[in-house]
Formats: C-alpha cells, structure tokens, sequence
C-alpha cells in the first residue's frame, strides 16, 4: 500500500503542486481581505474611541455622566425650592375680591363696597364699607377657612366666594 501511495504520488507531483499552488493563493487572498477588513475595523474603533476634544470614549462617557449627576442634584435643589415657594404661595394672600354695591335704595350709585383678601386656605380678612350721605363706616373681620367669628353681610360672603371662586380656577390649572 505504501508502494502504490508513494507511486502515485510520484507520478501526479506536478498536478499536487499546482494544487498547493492555488490552496496556498487562496489561503494569501484571503488573509489581504482579513488584513484590509482588520484595518478598517482599527481605523473605525480609533475613531470611535477619541471624542471631542481629543478624549477617547470612555473618558467623554465619564464626563457625559458627571454633568448627567450634576444636573441630577441641580433638579433635586430646584424641586425643594418649588416646594418650598408652593408652600410659601398657599399661605400668601392671592385669592383677593372686590364687591361693590348699593347699600340704600336712596343712593345712585354703588358706593358701599366688600373686599376680600385670602391665601389658598381661605383665611385673611374681609374688609366691609358701608357708605351713605351723612357717613362712611368701614369694618375689617377676619376671616378662616372662608368663615368668620364675626357676622358676616351677604356681600362680605359673595366677596370671600368670589376670592375662592379665582383660587379653584388656579387649581384647575395646576392639576393640567
């Protein structure tokens, strides 16, 4: 069996080079396709990894994430202060209503008048004229949760409702 391998392989020595010939082209094709193909993935991958300004991805990535933080805190420091200013806001006088009115049929014009001036709570004070030809009387009664200790005219409550009715406008919108 030897005899007969090393026969043939005498005999057919020039078609087996020519075969290693052509395996060993192919082999080198494809190892220049590898090699421009791994030159280009090089050249993709350096310019993947250097950024602006001259940092590489890692460090751009970095920076990227410490001003993500930064503005983290900063939103976290902006929320308490709007919380704080909502809190503020709730107990400020806002909700304010002005009523003026006749007070006697005698009069010509609507010169008695009701003001209210409320936070968000409804509490504040009311403030009341009553105007005729002879006198003005003025009266100031606080006011707390929409209610006072003192008797309240019809006007003096249209005006603390009317001053709500603004605040349940506000809070309308808020919630939208």
């Amino acid at each position: 069996m030897f005899n007969t391998l090393a026969g043939w392989l005498s005999s057919n020595l020039l078609l087996l080079s020519l075969a290693l010939l052509a395996a060993s082209l192919i082999m080198l094709f494809l190892l220049l396709v590898l090699f421009l193909r791994l030159n280009r993935l090089t050249k993709s991958h350096k310019s993947l990894m250097s950024g602006m300004e001259g940092l590489n991805l890692e460090e751009l990535l970095e920076s990227y994430l410490t001003k993500v933080h930064s503005a983290e805190v900063q939103v976290k420091e902006l929320e308490a202060i709007c919380h704080k200013l909502e809190d503020y806001a709730k107990n400020s006088l806002q909700n304010v209503a002005l009523l003026r009115f006749n007070a006697f049929e005698n009069m010509g014009s609507d010169l008695s008048f009701a003001a209210a001036f409320l936070d968000m709570n409804g509490d504040g004070l009311v403030i009341s004229s009553i105007s005729s030809r002879e006198e003005s009387r003025v009266y100031a009664k606080p006011v707390s949760g929409r209610t006072s200790g003192y008797h309240l005219s019809r006007e003096e409550e249209d005006a603390i409702n009317q001053a709500m009715a603004k605040s349940a406008k506000w809070s309308k919108v808020e919630q939208n």
